[in-house]
């Protein structure tokens, strides 16, 4: 049996905290190793992680000074010993069978990176496995690195997230995750997915997502959210030299979503920062419009409307937010 390293960075969650530990021990596939990564937490999440591990003999605990999702992670991947590794969030929770639901498809089927769905979900309370079980048999598709990349960019398999997913562990190998950033996915997740020879993807909902308010991506807007459009950016980079038509799609993400958060950057509160960043984002924009045509109708009305006058756009956004808040 295989060892699955399960990453779980902590900061400031005591309240939640228990509750995905609980479902970590729980799980049906017995050899694996949680890591939790304690980030400098000011609460109680030493003393929750602390009595866990004296329960169970699995738990690593390391303590560290505050750095970020991202340098946590990375500390987690470090201290690893297992041949597969899997990212928990410290404020969500799975289902006691997804590590051996995950491991059965990743060795049926020899992949690489095997994912389940998840359910989104504000409540505090966990699910039994009997309450989330899917009515209808999950689909299950296998694909290769390049149609799972396909895939990626639809957003519906292959998303972003490393959360729901199980990796064998050489994938890790030259990639962390970047420090100071939000979004951290968003710079790793498709290198990951094309390093891989063979993936497989299960409806089944086996992670559930704990919604709040307060946390980074409960947020809304800021301007951290940029730092997206820099993953974007790379992503285009990355697939410069591989494939065409990759490259084309993460271009497209990167202008359909800068010229989304060039309209938001107005909620911004700091107008000097604002406008700095309006600038800089119109001339990387219009950068991004000029080198090739887009053959998409809607995209290319947003980018000649940009590319004419940002105001345009502005305008008809908030024209198609009122339209939309009668109907």
């Amino acid at each position: 049996m295989k060892k699955i390293s399960i990453i779980v960075p902590v900061y400031n969650v005591e309240k939640y905290l228990e509750r995905c530990i609980k479902s970590l021990i729980e799980q049906t596939y017995k050899n694996i190793e949680i890591i939790l990564v304690n980030d400098g937490s000011t609460d109680g999440c030493k003393e929750v992680c602390e009595s866990y591990k004296k329960i169970d003999s699995r738990i690593i605990l390391i303590n560290k000074e505050n750095g970020g999702l991202s340098s946590a992670r990375n500390v987690g991947l470090d201290a690893a010993t297992g041949e597969y590794l899997a990212f928990v969030d410290s404020d969500d929770w799975i289902s006691t069978n997804m590590y051996e639901v995950l491991m059965k498809l990743a060795e049926q089927h020899d992949a690489d990176i095997s994912e389940c769905s998840y359910l989104k979900t504000p409540s505090e309370e966990p699910f039994t496995n009997s309450e989330i079980q899917n009515k209808h048999t999950p689909v299950i598709i296998v694909k290769n690195n390049l149609e799972a990349s396909l895939l990626h960019f639809e957003n519906k398999w292959f998303q972003q997230v490393v959360w729901n997913k199980l990796y064998r562990r050489n994938l890790f190998h030259k990639v962390r995750f970047p420090i100071g950033k939000v979004h951290e996915d968003e710079f790793i997740t498709y290198k990951l997915i094309y390093e891989s020879k063979k993936l497989v993807s299960t409806t089944q909902k086996l992670y559930f997502y704990f919604e709040r308010s307060n946390s980074i991506m409960g947020k809304g807007f800021s301007l951290k959210t940029l730092d997206r459009l820099e993953a974007f950016d790379e992503k285009e980079r990355f697939f410069k030299d591989k494939s065409s038509h990759l490259s084309y799609l993460a271009r497209k993400q990167y202008l359909n979503d800068s010229i989304n958060s060039y309209y938001l950057l107005t909620t911004i509160a700091d107008i000097e920062a604002q406008r700095l960043h309006e600038q800089k984002l119109k001339e990387d924009i219009i950068a991004k419009i000029n080198l090739e045509k887009h053959d998409e109708f809607i995209l290319k009305i947003k980018s000649i409307m940009f590319k004419l006058n940002p105001v345009l756009y502005k305008i008809f956004r908030k024209t198609k937010e009122n339209l939309t808040l009668k109907v």
